[in-house]
């Protein structure tokens, strides 16, 4: 698919059922570098099914998202990631 196309790891996905702001969708991804991080997202912005899903109006951004919070986490010494 398209994100392992662009080298997104994705470690974890999760639905929030309650508690506010649901729907919420969680994603964990794990990339070696923020540069690299950058580089799977340029890769992925530009991949021809992201681009022929994306343009469609049922998928329009206004369509099905509200909000996007990113947090960057790095790994500890102890870390199995």
């Amino acid at each position: 698919d398209s994100r392992r196309r662009a080298g997104m790891v994705t470690v974890m996905c999760g639905e929030q059922f309650t508690g506010p702001g649901v729907p919420n969708l969680t994603y964990v991804r794990s990339y070696p570098s923020m540069r690299e991080r950058g580089a799977s997202w340029g890769r992925f912005g530009k991949d021809p099914a992201w681009k022929e899903i994306s343009g469609k109006p049922e998928y329009a951004n206004s369509a099905i998202l509200s909000d996007i919070v990113s947090f960057y986490l790095e790994p500890t010494g102890y870390s199995q990631i």
